[in-house]
């Protein structure tokens, strides 16, 4: 999903000239966020008519962790401006956020009627639909965004798109091999990035893990098409220890002694030879 700071940037360009508008935008883009509510409240008590200011003022409580309270001035936002592409979007994420998926989806189709290129609202309804369960549909979506803006990222994210839960056996045969297929006609392609590589990867795969068969090889493809980013040697990193010194290996995780993974490798990490690594 598009972060705030685009729409904040957006909106920047669109709106009148206000000296306390103009203030209230900068202390939001500095991330003082009382006091850029502070200001849109005084905006709207002086004016309560101003669909920006309601906006803003939505972002603002859902950066501040009240939901609720954020859909409601964007309902308000768009009360004034029903038209809004912009707002529909906004109000569709949020929703999304709040875990109403058909809700969220609804205004994202409102947005792409008024807009069918807007960027952003198809972002949105990939999230949407993928929360739903509506894989096949999800991928009609990316073919729109990849017409629309035709990166590598885009197009890996298609090619390795997959459900988190399958149907069947044949069902996630059916996907692994289409995520394989997809694999080696990029690898083709010799796809290179022009961006940054930390704005590329997008889509770890996580879900692979659980297919019950070896995916090393299907890894080791894709890391292939994300080398071509990366620098010949990494500044600040060793390739091999010198002479006695050892190699650190960290692990971090929010649950690092009670998750599943710890349980099935602790054995092995606590082999692992003390004088090598630390």
């Amino acid at each position: 999903m598009m972060p705030f700071t685009m729409y904040y940037k957006r909106m920047n360009r669109e709106s009148p000239n206000n000296n306390l508008l103009q203030e209230a935008k900068k202390l939001h883009q500095e991330g003082s966020l009382i006091e850029a509510e502070s200001l849109y409240s005084q905006l709207i008590q002086q004016s309560p008519h101003q669909a920006e200011v309601w906006h803003l003022l939505s972002l603002v409580r859902f950066q501040r962790g009240d939901l609720e309270t954020a859909i409601s001035c964007l309902q308000k936002a768009l009360v004034l401006q029903p038209q809004s592409a912009l707002l529909l979007t906004t109000l569709g994420y949020f929703l999304y956020s709040a875990q109403k998926y058909q809700l969220a989806l609804g205004h994202y189709q409102k947005a792409l009627y008024l807009e069918p290129k807007r960027f952003e609202s198809l972002e949105g309804m990939v999230q949407v639909l993928d929360a739903l369960g509506e894989h096949e549909k999800v991928l009609d979506i990316y073919e729109r965004m990849v017409t629309l803006i035709p990166r590598p990222n885009l197009q890996i994210r298609i090619a390795t798109f997959l459900p988190p839960v399958f149907q069947s056996i044949e069902h996630l045969k059916k996907w692994r091999h289409r995520f394989q297929d997809n694999l080696t006609q990029l690898l083709v392609q010799s796809i290179t990035f022009e961006e940054s590589l930390e704005e590329n990867i997008q889509q770890a795969n996580f879900y692979l893990a659980y297919h019950g068969d070896n995916i090393r090889p299907l890894l080791e493809q894709l890391a292939q098409l994300y080398r071509s980013s990366l620098p010949e040697t990494l500044p600040g990193v060793k390739s091999k220890p010198n002479g006695h010194e050892r190699s650190k290996i960290g692990f971090i995780s929010c649950n690092f002694y009670y998750h599943s993974v710890t349980e099935c490798f602790k054995q092995l990490i606590a082999l692992w030879p003390r004088n090598d690594f630390e």
